[in-house]
């Protein structure tokens, strides 16, 4: 992005009240529900160089290539929707009764590091989980 002079967005993903999911329905079905998650990351769609890694535990990042606003809303919207509303994994500990995510997302500056544009998208995602979870804050 900085050398062909164009932004990215970093959004950060966290699966909301994860550790009690696993504490209540076990480590095997929680492997499972990140397996599932990560599909619907893998089977969003994406523009040419936009990616989707997992972090470790229940927190996902994707780095959009030269987004603009309504693309980075509308995929962190969608990919929230797609885990609570078509996934619906059942999540009896959490109160919306399935699985949920929060999403944070920032963009790039042409004075960015890698660890000042994360720092931004995770103080985002931690207003939204602040708000009540299973929402979508950017930055």
């Amino acid at each position: 992005a900085q050398r062909e002079q164009t932004r990215i967005a970093l959004i950060m993903l966290d699966l909301d009240h994860f550790k009690a999911y696993n504490d209540y329905y076990g480590h095997p079905a929680g492997d499972l529900a990140l397996q599932l998650i990560a599909g619907v990351l893998a089977s969003h769609p994406r523009r040419d160089l936009d990616f989707a890694v997992r972090l470790g535990g229940e927190e996902f990042a994707l780095v959009l290539r030269n987004p603009d606003s309504a693309y980075l809303t509308s995929t962190c919207e969608s990919i929230r929707r797609k885990i609570c509303e078509e996934l619906a994994i059942e999540h009896l500990k959490n109160p919306a009764q399935v699985m949920t995510a929060s999403l944070g997302g920032s963009f790039s500056n042409a004075s960015d590091t890698t660890a000042s544009l994360y720092q931004r998208a995770d103080l985002a995602l931690y207003r939204a989980k602040a708000s009540g979870r299973n929402r979508v804050e950017i930055d």
